[in-house]
């Protein structure tokens, strides 16, 4: 026979149960087993055969069973395990008789002794390969080490133990030193700069506070440095959080500050008392439970402070949402869910909604709603899950905030819109920068049938604002005499500024001044009118890297378009598509291109005059041919590319044109492919006629037929007998 396997010794855990263990490999005597067990401390003890326990299988192939006389405890481990004396006891005689199962049982012997020694070789530590640079313990304790001398030796447990009970020791000698308080912690102490030549004192909550050397009072001065110091000075304008118990920090200090604004709105109504709550630390809120439905704006427990009338919320400091609010219902950093926070003003405070560590959205940094004379003045709102700030009507009067302001703000980094006003009467936003917001940059929100019901927005003023990286840059929405100059409008895909109509009509407004670049030359539009809007003048603009200058979908009426500067125009200056009536009493002066046209591209606008009854684009309005600087000259328009008369063939008679003598059923003019490509319009003596085909010695037109509506051959030579003036339109003519 043959040794068939390489296994030589098997491994068990007690279950406190089990007492047969098998095992794989042959035996070929009883007293060759070695059966140990380890305990949970990994103590070792060698079981007794016919005491401890029982064997059967000896010189079977396939192996046997070891069977305890009691059952392995549960975590014990058991080896039964192969060992053979290092004896070899096979004699062969000369001239003996050789019996293979004498020969197999010697080699097999060689064999189990050549595993038994491998065993004992894998118990050793080992590098895992020949190249490796280090010894792997197999996650096995090493026991009986030296304690180390060199830097590079091996620690043992008991000279770890000793370093650290002398650290140890040592450190609490220096402590045992020291001047202690029972709390668990104190507050960092003063820098270098604040404590030289100062004392040690303790302020109201047991903080370590600089007092000054040569005060005849110093305990009056450690009250100033506790936390309600401020309290004890007469005459203050201000309010603060940490009057009211802030901590700052990442402390949820939304109680103190809310209780700050109270404090200042109370003043406010009895004309007592600072109005002004200055916000000069970096604080931490969370979204009050207890906040109450704004109907169509803040879901109830979803605004985290509420604005009051008559309070400024000022300083340099910072209010931070909690990162830990989740679900997606509407809210607001700071709201006014108490009613109408008339004349209030946020000034100078950074907003941070947590958007980038937030699992929650929908929260606003600043939603004021149903009220007057807002002011918000030098406000950063970055890392919103929605908008940024957001001046709104909740209910269903005519008017939103009226007769306020956003100044100089800092929008970055928000879900939803940049700057939102609903209804306003009288706004005025200006110097604000909104970048990288999820849809409109600033966004004038006049109303929505199926929300409100009524309502309008009007004069409004938007300037020197820097919008970008945003869907649509300044939208403005059933809004009348609104005013948009001096803005920079950049990166957005859809619109740069984007005139729309609901109700009433976005009418009286203007765009001038504005340096409008789009995202994407080939879907980027620069101006765009929807929905029958206008009675907008557009004036000293520059519009580039877009497809078209100025679009309208829905309709544009009484717009008056200035002069304008325009670069790197994907298709057109103005773009009506196929519509009856798309663009009515509009006008359009000579627009200056900083480029030259390119088979036309940018046309002036889209197609007029084209015979269609079906596409009677524009109605009474009035365009000049663009100014193509590069090239110092007029450029086409309506895709106009050549101008002359028409010529004579001397060997047709002469005549102007044949029918059917050249081709069968057909007119041909004496115009060749020098001159015509098929696919291109004419208009000769009043009549429009496309090129169907064109040779090096002719042109094969046919004429439009009202009746057919299409272009249809026939005999036309009755109206091409003469040198009639005639212009070339551009097959897009046809197609656009």
């Amino acid at each position: 026979m043959t040794v068939s396997t390489e296994v030589s010794h098997e491994e068990y855990t007690g279950n406190g149960v089990t007492t047969t263990f098998p095992y794989r490999f042959r035996i070929t005597n009883s007293s060759y087993m070695l059966v140990k067990t380890a305990d949970l401390d990994g103590n070792e003890a060698t079981l007794v055969l016919n005491t401890d326990y029982t064997l059967t299988g000896v010189k079977s192939y396939s192996g046997g069973n070891v069977i305890l006389t009691n059952a392995l405890p549960i975590g014990w481990r058991i080896l039964l395990e192969r060992n053979m004396p290092l004896l070899q006891g096979t004699d062969l005689r000369n001239q003996g008789k050789f019996f293979a199962e004498v020969h197999e049982d010697a080699f097999d012997k060689l064999t189990m002794l050549i595993q038994q020694c491998f065993s004992f070789l894998r118990l050793a530590l080992r590098k895992p390969s020949f190249i490796a640079n280090f010894y792997d313990a197999l996650g096995n304790q090493i026991r009986n080490l030296k304690d180390p001398v060199n830097q590079q030796d091996a620690a043992t447990k008991n000279y770890v133990d000793n370093s650290v009970s002398d650290s140890i020791e040592h450190s609490e000698d220096l402590f045992s030193r020291t001047l202690r308080v029972p709390e668990s912690s104190v507050p960092m102490y003063a820098n270098a700069d604040l404590r030289s030549n100062m004392l040690v004192g303790c302020n109201n909550v047991g903080s370590f506070v600089p007092v000054a050397a040569e005060t005849d009072t110093a305990d009056l001065a450690i009250k100033l440095a506790g936390t309600n110091g401020a309290a004890l000075i007469g005459g203050l304008s201000f309010i603060t959080p940490e009057m009211h118990g802030a901590l700052g920090g990442i402390n949820d200090d939304r109680v103190y500050i809310q209780s700050a604004i109270d404090e200042a709105h109370t003043n406010y109504l009895s004309g007592v008392g600072p109005t002004n709550v200055l916000i000069g630390g970096h604080y931490t809120v969370t979204l009050n439970p207890g906040s109450v439905l704004i109907p169509g704006e803040v879901a109830a427990g979803r605004g985290a402070l509420c604005m009051r009338s008559g309070v400024t919320l000022m300083g340099g400091g910072s209010i931070t949402l909690d990162s830990s609010f989740t679900g997606s219902s509407s809210g607001a950093i700071i709201t006014n869910w108490e009613g109408a926070a008339d004349n209030c003003k946020i000034q100078g405070i950074t907003f941070n909604g947590s958007r980038s560590n937030a699992s929650g959205t929908g929260i606003t940094c600043i939603n004021i709603v149903d009220s007057d004379n807002v002011t918000i003045d030098n406000v950063k709102a970055f890392d919103s899950t929605s908008g940024g700030i957001y001046l709104r009507r909740a209910n269903n009067a005519v008017y939103g905030c009226s007769n306020s302001r956003i100044l100089n703000c800092y929008v970055h980094n928000v879900g939803y819109i940049g700057i939102q006003c609903e209804r306003p009467n009288g706004m005025t936003i200006t110097g604000c920068t909104v970048t990288s917001c999820g849809d409109n940059g600033i966004d004038i929100f006049g109303n929505v049938t199926d929300e409100t019901g009524q309502g309008i927005a009007e004069n409004v003023v938007i300037a020197n604002c820097t919008v970008g990286d945003i869907s649509v840059g300044i939208f403005i929405e059933s809004c009348g005499n609104a005013t948009i100059s001096a803005c920079v409008i950049f990166g957005f895909p859809n619109s740069g500024v984007f005139f729309n109509r609901i109700n009433t009509a976005a009418y009286n407004c203007s765009v001038t001044g504005c340096t409008i670049t789009g995202k994407d030359v080939t879907s980027s539009q620069g101006i765009r009118w929807k929905n029958a809007v206008g009675y907008t003048r557009v004036y000293n603009n520059t519009l580039k890297n877009c497809i078209d200058s100025f679009v309208t979908t829905g309709g544009m009426i009484y717009v008056d378009i200035g002069v304008n500067n325009h670069e790197n125009i994907g298709r057109c200056f103005l773009y009506v598509p196929k519509t009856s009536n798309g663009c009515v009493y509009t006008r359009m002066v000579q627009q200056v291109y900083n480029g030259v046209q390119t088979d036309g591209i940018p046309y002036n606008t889209t197609p007029r005059g084209w015979p269609s009854a079906n596409n009677t684009r524009y109605y009474r309005c009035s365009f000049t041919a663009p100014y193509m600087m590069y090239s110092a000259t007029t450029g086409e328009d309506n895709f106009i590319r050549s101008t002359g008369n028409l010529p004579s063939n001397s060997g047709w008679g002469p005549a102007y044109s044949l029918y059917n003598s050249i081709v069968a059923g057909e007119t041909v003019i004496a115009m060749s492919s020098a001159l015509l490509a098929a696919g291109e319009f004419m208009l000769i003596n009043g009549s429009y006629y496309s090129v169907h085909s064109v040779t090096s010695s002719y042109a094969v037109v046919r004429k439009w037929d009202v009746t057919s509506q299409d272009y249809i051959a026939g005999d036309y030579t009755s109206y091409l007998n003469s040198a009639y003036a005639y212009s070339i339109f551009r097959a897009a003519w046809g197609t656009i």
